[in-house]
Protein backbone atom coordinates (compact mmCIF):
# COMPACT_ATOMS: atom_id res chain seq x y z
CA UNK A 1 0.00 0.00 0.00
CA UNK A 2 1.48 3.41 -1.07
CA UNK A 3 1.18 6.64 0.78
CA UNK A 4 -1.90 7.93 -0.70
CA UNK A 5 -3.42 4.68 -0.22
CA UNK A 6 -2.50 5.13 3.53
CA UNK A 7 -3.49 8.49 3.57
CA UNK A 8 -7.27 7.34 2.18
CA UNK A 9 -7.70 4.78 5.08
CA UNK A 10 -7.18 7.20 7.54
CA UNK A 11 -9.33 9.76 6.88
CA UNK A 12 -11.90 7.04 5.81
CA UNK A 13 -11.75 5.48 9.19
CA UNK A 14 -11.61 8.79 10.80
CA UNK A 15 -14.80 10.02 8.87
CA UNK A 16 -16.57 6.61 9.89
CA UNK A 17 -15.11 6.80 13.66
CA UNK A 18 -17.11 10.06 13.85
CA UNK A 19 -20.12 9.23 12.39
CA UNK A 20 -20.64 6.45 14.35
CA UNK A 21 -19.94 8.40 17.51
CA UNK A 22 -22.81 10.50 16.72
CA UNK A 23 -24.97 7.97 15.17
CA UNK A 24 -23.58 4.62 16.72
CA UNK A 25 -22.86 2.96 13.30
CA UNK A 26 -21.33 4.42 10.07
CA UNK A 27 -17.26 3.36 10.86
CA UNK A 28 -17.21 -0.04 8.64
CA UNK A 29 -19.79 1.08 6.22
CA UNK A 30 -17.56 3.90 5.24
CA UNK A 31 -14.16 2.61 5.95
CA UNK A 32 -14.60 -0.88 4.35
CA UNK A 33 -15.55 0.38 0.27
CA UNK A 34 -12.78 2.91 1.15
CA UNK A 35 -10.37 0.07 2.05
CA UNK A 36 -11.71 -2.35 -0.54
CA UNK A 37 -10.19 0.02 -3.37
CA UNK A 38 -7.29 -0.29 -2.03
CA UNK A 39 -6.48 -3.62 -0.91
CA UNK A 40 -9.47 -5.63 -2.06
CA UNK A 41 -13.22 -7.01 -0.55
CA UNK A 42 -12.07 -9.52 1.77
CA UNK A 43 -8.99 -8.28 3.21
CA UNK A 44 -10.58 -4.78 4.00
CA UNK A 45 -13.08 -6.63 5.84
CA UNK A 46 -10.67 -8.42 7.49
CA UNK A 47 -8.84 -5.92 8.43
CA UNK A 48 -12.17 -3.94 9.83
CA UNK A 49 -12.39 -6.50 12.86
CA UNK A 50 -10.24 -4.51 15.11
CA UNK A 51 -10.88 -0.80 14.83
CA UNK A 52 -14.38 -1.64 14.53
CA UNK A 53 -14.44 -3.71 17.74
CA UNK A 54 -12.62 -0.91 19.89
CA UNK A 55 -15.49 1.41 18.35
CA UNK A 56 -18.12 -0.53 19.86
CA UNK A 57 -15.90 -0.56 23.18
CA UNK A 58 -15.85 3.55 23.31
CA UNK A 59 -19.74 3.72 22.48
CA UNK A 60 -20.62 0.91 25.40
CA UNK A 61 -18.58 2.59 27.63
CA UNK A 62 -19.71 5.92 26.85
CA UNK A 63 -23.81 4.80 27.07
CA UNK A 64 -24.18 1.70 29.02
CA UNK A 65 -27.26 1.25 30.31
CA UNK A 66 -29.31 -2.05 32.30
CA UNK A 67 -29.64 -4.86 30.25
CA UNK A 68 -33.08 -4.89 31.43
CA UNK A 69 -34.27 -1.86 29.11
CA UNK A 70 -32.57 -3.60 25.68
CA UNK A 71 -35.65 -5.43 24.25
CA UNK A 72 -35.42 -8.80 22.44
CA UNK A 73 -31.49 -9.03 24.03
CA UNK A 74 -31.35 -12.70 24.06
CA UNK A 75 -32.97 -13.85 20.36
CA UNK A 76 -31.11 -10.87 18.50
CA UNK A 77 -27.73 -12.13 20.06
CA UNK A 78 -28.19 -15.74 19.95
CA UNK A 79 -29.47 -16.03 16.24
CA UNK A 80 -26.61 -13.30 15.44
CA UNK A 81 -23.76 -14.86 16.52
CA UNK A 82 -24.72 -18.22 14.12
CA UNK A 83 -25.39 -16.01 11.50
CA UNK A 84 -21.71 -14.10 11.89
CA UNK A 85 -20.58 -18.01 11.58
CA UNK A 86 -22.39 -18.53 8.15
CA UNK A 87 -21.00 -15.13 6.84
CA UNK A 88 -17.65 -15.73 7.52
CA UNK A 89 -17.89 -19.36 5.64
CA UNK A 90 -19.64 -16.83 3.16
CA UNK A 91 -16.88 -14.31 2.82
CA UNK A 92 -14.90 -17.20 1.46
CA UNK A 93 -16.80 -18.42 -0.64
CA UNK A 94 -19.33 -16.17 -2.34
CA UNK A 95 -19.50 -12.56 -3.53
CA UNK A 96 -21.26 -10.05 -0.82
CA UNK A 97 -22.70 -8.43 -3.50
CA UNK A 98 -26.17 -10.13 -3.27
CA UNK A 99 -26.32 -9.93 0.65
CA UNK A 100 -25.39 -5.96 -0.33
CA UNK A 101 -27.49 -5.43 -1.99
CA UNK A 102 -30.93 -7.31 0.01
CA UNK A 103 -29.29 -5.28 2.81
CA UNK A 104 -30.21 -2.07 0.83
CA UNK A 105 -33.48 -2.92 -0.11
CA UNK A 106 -34.77 -3.83 3.77
CA UNK A 107 -33.17 -0.28 4.74
CA UNK A 108 -34.86 1.79 2.51
CA UNK A 109 -38.16 0.07 2.74
CA UNK A 110 -37.98 0.74 6.55
CA UNK A 111 -37.02 4.45 5.84
CA UNK A 112 -39.58 4.58 3.72
CA UNK A 113 -42.05 3.12 6.31
CA UNK A 114 -40.93 5.08 9.01
CA UNK A 115 -41.31 8.66 7.12
CA UNK A 116 -44.91 7.74 5.78
CA UNK A 117 -45.36 6.64 9.24
CA UNK A 118 -43.72 8.10 12.19
CA UNK A 119 -45.81 6.85 15.07
CA UNK A 120 -45.07 3.62 13.44
CA UNK A 121 -43.53 1.73 16.69
CA UNK A 122 -42.75 -2.11 16.85
CA UNK A 123 -44.85 -3.35 19.34
CA UNK A 124 -43.80 -6.43 21.74
CA UNK A 125 -45.78 -9.14 20.13
CA UNK A 126 -44.37 -8.25 16.84
CA UNK A 127 -40.52 -7.97 17.98
CA UNK A 128 -41.04 -11.36 19.63
CA UNK A 129 -41.46 -12.94 16.25
CA UNK A 130 -38.71 -10.72 14.19
CA UNK A 131 -35.90 -10.49 16.72
CA UNK A 132 -34.37 -14.15 15.99
CA UNK A 133 -34.35 -13.46 11.95
CA UNK A 134 -33.50 -10.06 12.24
CA UNK A 135 -30.55 -11.38 14.30
CA UNK A 136 -29.58 -14.11 11.83
CA UNK A 137 -29.58 -11.92 8.82
CA UNK A 138 -27.64 -9.43 10.79
CA UNK A 139 -24.94 -11.40 11.41
CA UNK A 140 -24.81 -13.17 8.18
CA UNK A 141 -24.25 -9.55 6.81
CA UNK A 142 -21.62 -9.10 9.65
CA UNK A 143 -19.62 -12.41 8.82
CA UNK A 144 -20.10 -11.88 5.18
CA UNK A 145 -19.37 -7.92 4.67
CA UNK A 146 -18.53 -6.53 7.88
CA UNK A 147 -21.47 -4.53 7.62
CA UNK A 148 -24.48 -5.09 9.71
CA UNK A 149 -25.17 -1.66 11.30
CA UNK A 150 -27.95 -0.24 8.61
CA UNK A 151 -29.82 -3.42 9.74
CA UNK A 152 -29.45 -3.51 13.09
CA UNK A 153 -30.18 0.55 13.27
CA UNK A 154 -33.43 -0.32 11.43
CA UNK A 155 -34.74 -2.44 13.05
CA UNK A 156 -33.67 -1.05 16.71
CA UNK A 157 -35.01 2.58 15.47
CA UNK A 158 -38.21 1.01 14.79
CA UNK A 159 -38.46 0.45 18.53
CA UNK A 160 -38.66 4.10 19.08
CA UNK A 161 -36.50 4.02 22.33
CA UNK A 162 -34.32 6.93 23.85
CA UNK A 163 -31.77 8.05 22.37
CA UNK A 164 -28.65 6.16 24.71
CA UNK A 165 -30.87 3.20 25.02
CA UNK A 166 -30.72 2.94 20.89
CA UNK A 167 -26.83 3.87 21.04
CA UNK A 168 -26.40 1.14 24.01
CA UNK A 169 -28.60 -1.66 22.22
CA UNK A 170 -26.79 -0.93 19.14
CA UNK A 171 -23.55 -0.92 19.87
CA UNK A 172 -23.64 -4.20 22.46
CA UNK A 173 -24.86 -6.00 19.02
CA UNK A 174 -22.25 -5.25 17.00
CA UNK A 175 -19.59 -6.12 19.59
CA UNK A 176 -20.88 -9.12 20.12
CA UNK A 177 -21.54 -10.03 16.24
CA UNK A 178 -18.05 -8.01 16.03
CA UNK A 179 -16.50 -10.71 18.58
CA UNK A 180 -18.20 -13.70 16.80
CA UNK A 181 -16.77 -11.91 13.46
CA UNK A 182 -13.22 -12.14 14.92
CA UNK A 183 -13.52 -15.47 16.44
CA UNK A 184 -14.61 -17.06 12.96
CA UNK A 185 -11.71 -14.92 11.00
CA UNK A 186 -8.91 -16.44 12.89
CA UNK A 187 -10.14 -19.96 12.79
CA UNK A 188 -10.62 -19.51 9.07
CA UNK A 189 -7.18 -18.32 9.05
CA UNK A 190 -7.84 -14.99 7.44
CA UNK A 191 -5.82 -12.73 9.46
CA UNK A 192 -2.03 -12.61 8.34
CA UNK A 193 0.54 -10.22 9.62
CA UNK A 194 0.35 -7.53 6.96
CA UNK A 195 -3.37 -7.75 7.76
CA UNK A 196 -3.10 -6.89 11.89
CA UNK A 197 -0.44 -4.64 10.63
CA UNK A 198 -3.15 -2.12 8.78
CA UNK A 199 -6.22 -3.35 11.51
CA UNK A 200 -3.74 -1.77 14.12
CA UNK A 201 -3.07 1.25 12.09
CA UNK A 202 -6.62 1.92 11.67
CA UNK A 203 -7.34 1.64 15.12
CA UNK A 204 -5.30 4.73 15.69
CA UNK A 205 -7.44 7.31 14.26
CA UNK A 206 -11.23 5.45 15.77
CA UNK A 207 -9.36 6.44 19.14
CA UNK A 208 -8.66 10.09 18.41
CA UNK A 209 -11.90 11.10 16.74
CA UNK A 210 -14.45 8.52 18.05
CA UNK A 211 -15.00 10.94 21.59
CA UNK A 212 -15.19 14.24 19.49
CA UNK A 213 -18.46 12.16 17.45
CA UNK A 214 -19.70 10.99 20.66
CA UNK A 215 -19.39 14.83 22.39
CA UNK A 216 -21.72 15.96 19.37
CA UNK A 217 -24.16 13.50 19.89
CA UNK A 218 -24.95 14.39 22.74
CA UNK A 219 -25.48 18.47 22.33
CA UNK A 220 -28.28 17.02 19.37
CA UNK A 221 -31.92 17.21 20.09
CA UNK A 222 -33.80 14.02 20.21
CA UNK A 223 -35.92 15.24 16.79
CA UNK A 224 -32.15 15.88 15.26
CA UNK A 225 -30.46 12.63 16.34
CA UNK A 226 -33.65 11.00 14.53
CA UNK A 227 -33.25 13.11 11.35
CA UNK A 228 -29.63 12.09 11.35
CA UNK A 229 -30.25 8.55 12.01
CA UNK A 230 -32.59 8.05 8.96
CA UNK A 231 -30.38 10.44 6.77
CA UNK A 232 -27.47 8.10 7.53
CA UNK A 233 -29.38 4.67 7.27
CA UNK A 234 -30.73 6.16 3.26
CA UNK A 235 -26.91 7.24 2.43
CA UNK A 236 -25.49 3.45 3.65
CA UNK A 237 -28.48 2.03 1.10
CA UNK A 238 -27.39 4.28 -1.40
CA UNK A 239 -23.79 3.48 -1.09
CA UNK A 240 -24.21 -0.50 -0.55
CA UNK A 241 -26.36 -0.71 -3.92
CA UNK A 242 -23.77 1.66 -5.26
CA UNK A 243 -21.09 -0.51 -4.18
CA UNK A 244 -23.10 -4.05 -5.22
CA UNK A 245 -23.83 -2.65 -8.96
Amino acid sequence: MDWVGVAAVVVAVALGAFVKGITGAGLPLIAIPVLATVVGPEEAVVVMTIPTLLSNLMMIRAHRRPLRDVPDLAPLLVAGVIGTAIGVWLLRELSPDALSLFLAGTVILYVVVRLLRPEMRLSSRVSRFTAAPVGLAAGTLQGATGVSGPLLASYLHSYRMDRSNYLFALTLLLQLFGLAQIIGVAVTGLYSADRLLISALAVIPVAIVMPLGIALSRRLSTAGFDRLVLLLLLMSAAKLVANAL
